[in-house]
């Protein structure tokens, strides 16, 4: 709870916050958020050889998540 409290007093200082991640946050996480106006992105680091497609795709799809959460 403290560190919920400590998020929200640094999150009033800004106007407008997207939280990257790496994978999706849990859904309980995704809704605090929401209802402190945050936006989530997911942006894969792509350490590892995807199962599917290769580091190119993956990092289109980074950008597409974060244009998404831009509007």
């Amino acid at each position: 709870k403290a560190a919920w409290n400590d998020f929200k007093h640094h999150l009033s200082k800004k106007e407008d916050t997207i939280m990257i991640w790496e994978a999706d946050p849990l859904p309980e996480i995704s809704l605090e958020l929401e209802k402190l106006g945050v936006r989530s992105s997911v942006f894969e680091l792509c350490a590892n050889a995807p199962e599917k497609g290769n580091f190119i795709s993956k990092m289109k799809k980074n950008i597409q998540s974060l244009e998404n959460s831009l509007k």
